[in-house]
Formats: C-alpha cells, structure tokens, sequence
C-alpha cells in the first residue's frame, strides 16, 4: 500500500511541476504524510465514484437513500471537504477527542481491490492480529461493507496465521507390549 501511495504522490507531484502549481526546489525531498493521506482520498474517491455513484447523486442533491439501499443503515452523507462518502453517526459529543476520520470514516466496498491492501495493510501492521483487532483497526479511517467476510478470508488465506494457528496432532499411544500387560 505504501508503496502504491507513494508512486501516486510522485506522480502527482510531477504533474504538479509540469502545471506550474509547485516549484521543484521547494518540494522536499521524501514524499509527505499529507501527501500520501491526499493520495489516499484520491483512491477512495475514485473507488467510491464508481462503486455508489448513484448514492452519491441522491445524497449530493438532499435525497434520502431508499431503505432497501445497502448504505440506508450507515446514513450516509457527502463530506462537503473532500467530497468523499462518509458514515453518519451519533458521535458530536466526542468531536474533541476523536478525529474526524475516526468518526465519520469513509465507506468503501468488500469488493475493490483498495479494500483489499487496506485489509492486508492493517493484518500485517497488527501483526497478524485476530479478526476483531484487524476489524477495529480499519474502522478507525475507513468503513469497508462486509469488512468481517474480508477479514476471514485474508486470515484462512494468510500462510502466517495458518501456521501459528494450527492445532497439533493428537498422537495415539502405541500398544503394550504383551510382558506388561500379562500378570506376573
């Protein structure tokens, strides 16, 4: 994911100098947090333009979703920021001590391939955590529908967690030889 984000923000940048937006001698020289945090919304919009554009188009007008709409249980709203998809939530009262990510993470599909290194991503960096600790890690920034059918699949398919979660045989005894079982 790193790696992705990081050719992204470089190509950003390029285009950036050839538009004259950004002088060559005043980027630094590593690629930034916020640039790859800008390479990442990017990503998420794209994905969430194609996956739920008509849920996009409903909310950007002041609709409200059907109830028979996947997304009507997380009542969804257009972050007027960053344009993305976010989940609504009842979470005002904690605005001082969560971020805004935190709260109103951006909701994605189980079946775009950014879901998936988001979810290989949070596995590796928790260590090969269990599923609970890998769920709560990607909802810290991001809302992935069906996240727990994701997870299982990454970690039945995980050869890490294959190994270090296998049980061990139960070995059976061997018989007795017959001059300890015959009494004396």
């Amino acid at each position: 994911m790193y790696k992705v984000c990081n050719i992204l923000a470089s190509i950003l940048r390029f285009v950036a100098v050839l538009r004259k937006q950004a002088k060559k001698i005043d980027l630094p020289v590593f690629i930034t947090s916020n640039e790859r945090r800008v390479v990442l919304a990017r990503l998420t919009k794209a994905v969430q333009d194609v996956e739920f554009s008509e849920e996009i188009a409903l909310l950007e007008k002041g609709c409200q979703l059907p109830r028979r709409n996947r997304l009507s249980t997380l009542y969804p709203f257009v972050d007027p920021d960053d344009g993305l998809l976010k989940v609504g939530g009842r979470l005002q009262a904690r605005s001082g001590s969560l971020s805004d990510h935190t709260m109103y993470p951006a909701i994605l599909p189980k079946k775009a391939h950014l879901s998936l290194m988001l979810a290989s991503r949070v596995h590796r960096e928790s260590m090969h955590g269990g599923l609970q600790l890998c769920i709560g890690e990607l909802r810290r920034n991001f809302w992935v529908i069906s996240s727990r059918q994701l997870f299982r699949e990454l970690i039945r398919n995980c050869t890490t967690c294959f190994r270090y979660n296998s049980r061990p045989l139960h070995q059976l005894m061997g018989d007795l030889p017959r001059e300890r079982v015959t009494p004396s």
